[in-house]
C-alpha cells in the first residue's frame, strides 16, 4: 500500500470536485448527443441521449407488468418498453502513485429502468473488452495464530469489474442535490453495487471513504455481451424525481476503490 500525504489527499479532491464542476448537466447532455457518444455495446445503439428537464439529466422510467424474473435475465421482450438512455461517464483523478492518468477514453454505456413488481429494475450496459476477476484467496498453512491469516491474496494486481447505482436515502425531488463523493452527512446515500468477484451487495456511505457494508445482498444479474456488460439490478421502487447516479469500474484498467468512471445525478422519471 502507498501512504498518501494529507496535502496529495486534499489535492485530489479539488481535482475531483473540478471535475464534476466541468460536468454541468448541460454539457453532459451535449456529450451525450454527440455522434462519438452513442452506445455501441450490443442492443441500446438506439440509446437516446439524456433529456433536460428543470436543469436537471433524467432517466425515463415506465412501466412493465413483465415478471421479475424475465427483467432480470435481460429478456429482450419484457425490456421492449424501456427508454434506453445514453449516459456520459467521467473518470475520477488518480487516487495513489502509479495510479494510471486519465487518458480521456470513455466505454459507451447506457441505462435503461421500469418499474415493475412494486421495484425499480435499472439495466446498465456499457463497453469492456475483457472481463476482470482476480484469482480467490486461498488457504495456506501459516505458523502463526490461525486467527490472523486465513486467507492469502493470490492476485494482488488483479481487479474485478463492478458498477453500483448510488441513491439518496431520502427519495423524490431534490434541490440541491447529494455530494457525488459518495453522499455526505446530512444526506447519506445506499449503494446498489455489483462486483464480478462478490457479487450483489447494498452498502451505505455518507461523505468520502465512508463506505461501509451491511452485509445484505439484492436481486440482480450480470451477462456478458459481445461489446462488453449487461448489468441488471432490482431496487426498491422509487419516487418521481428521485435522482441516481451510476459508476463503473473496469478492472483491467486497475480502477479500485475510488478510481473509476461516474456519473451527475439523473432523475428517475414515472
Amino acid at each position: 500500500m502507498v501512504l498518501v500525504p494529507k496535502w496529495a489527499r486534499v489535492a485530489t479532491v479539488l481535482a475531483a470536485t473540478a471535475v464534476v464542476a466541468a460536468a454541468s448537466p448541460a454539457a453532459v447532455a451535449a456529450q451525450a448527443s454527440a455522434p462519438h457518444a452513442a452506445p455501441s455495446v450490443a442492443g441500446p445503439s438506439h440509446a437516446a441521449p439524456a433529456a433536460l428537464q428543470n436543469g436537471a439529466l433524467q432517466l425515463p422510467a415506465g412501466a412493465s407488468n413483465a415478471a421479475p424474473e424475465r427483467l432480470l435475465a435481460g429478456d429482450a421482450a419484457a425490456w421492449s418498453g424501456a427508454t434506453e438512455t445514453a449516459v456520459a461517464l467521467q473518470r475520477t483523478p488518480p487516487l495513489y502513485e502509479g495510479d494510471p492518468v486519465d487518458d480521456g477514453a470513455r466505454p459507451a454505456a447506457a441505462a435503461a429502468a421500469l418499474h415493475a413488481a412494486g421495484a425499480l429494475f435499472v439495466r446498465l450496459r456499457w463497453d469492456d473488452a475483457s472481463r476482470s476477476e482476480p484469482l480467490a484467496p486461498e488457504m495456506f498453512p501459516d505458523a502463526g495464530d490461525e486467527s490472523i491469516y486465513k486467507a492469502h491474496s493470490r492476485d494482488i494486481s488483479g481487479f474485478a469489474d463492478a458498477a453500483c447505482v448510488m441513491v439518496p436515502k431520502q427519495t423524490g425531488e431534490q434541490a440541491p442535490f447529494p455530494s457525488l463523493m459518495m453522499g455526505e452527512v446530512e444526506a447519506p446515500v445506499d449503494l446498489y453495487y455489483w462486483n464480478l468477484a462478490r457479487g450483489f451487495e447494498r452498502l451505505e456511505a455518507s461523505g468520502r471513504a465512508t463506505t461501509t457494508r451491511t452485509g445484505q445482498s439484492f436481486p440482480g444479474a450480470a451477462r456478458r455481451t459481445a461489446r462488453g456488460w449487461e448489468v441488471v439490478l432490482q431496487l426498491p421502487d422509487l419516487e418521481a424525481r428521485t435522482p441516481v447516479s451510476f459508476a463503473i469500474w473496469d478492472g483491467a484498467a486497475g480502477h479500485r476503490d475510488g478510481l473509476k468512471y461516474f456519473t451527475l445525478w439523473y432523475e428517475v422519471g414515472r
